[in-house]
């Protein structure tokens, strides 16, 4: 199944930055002084950055999904009237605007960034809004613990200030590829629920 362009461009800069890590390597192995004095400083870094790649994938990748079902809503022939009924209930019922042509999810960037967070733990309920079980699938669940010990730890260095003296830059490339590969497991489920609702 093909990858949606949010995991293309995602992957793009995952590459990236194992590309910054290994030339971040090699200068601390050839004693540069910038990086031999400060490399704990880039690791911490390159761990924030992964997580916030990680954190932006995921909300672009669901905005693009739940644009995609309220333009197929919106398109549909469905009585527009027995949605708003469904969702607006109380208020529907004292409402005599005659017919609705159009019903729209309503579905902000920011009802998004509200409810949705790199930790797997709240993927989880997010998802599960979206008509997704992730913890239905095997794969997600492969990586699910990583991911999770991953965003642990930058919130640990963001929130606490670890000192991340337990991570080096072959950790930040292995968790990038941790990162990469919960990913595409996201991706595949949100390409297979768009599929089987006949949206493209």
């Amino acid at each position: 199944m093909p990858h949606t362009q949010q995991y293309v461009t995602s992957q793009e800069l995952m590459d990236s930055l194992v590309e910054l890590v290994e030339q971040s390597e090699l200068r601390f192995q050839a004693d540069d002084d910038l990086f031999g004095e400060h490399m704990n400083l880039f690791v911490k870094s390159y761990m924030v950055l992964m997580c916030a790649y990680l954190e932006s994938y995921l909300k672009n990748l669901t905005k693009h999904y739940i644009d995609k079902v309220d333009e197929a809503l919106v398109a549909s022939p469905y009585p527009k009237n027995l949605f708003r009924w469904s969702v607006q209930r109380e208020k529907y019922k004292h409402s005599n605007d005659g017919i609705c042509e159009f019903f729209s999810l309503g579905i902000s960037s920011d009802d998004i960034d509200k409810n949705l967070s790199a930790n797997p733990h709240k993927t989880i309920p997010f998802f599960a809004r979206l008509g997704i079980r992730l913890e239905a699938i095997d794969d997600f669940s492969d990586v699910r613990d990583q991911v999770e010990a991953i965003v642990t730890k930058r919130n640990n260095i963001v929130h606490y200030n670890d000192d991340a003296s337990d991570v080096g830059a072959r950790d930040i490339i292995e968790n990038v590829e941790v990162l990469k590969q919960y990913m595409e497991v996201l991706d595949s489920e949100i390409s297979c629920s768009l599929n089987r609702l006949r949206i493209d």
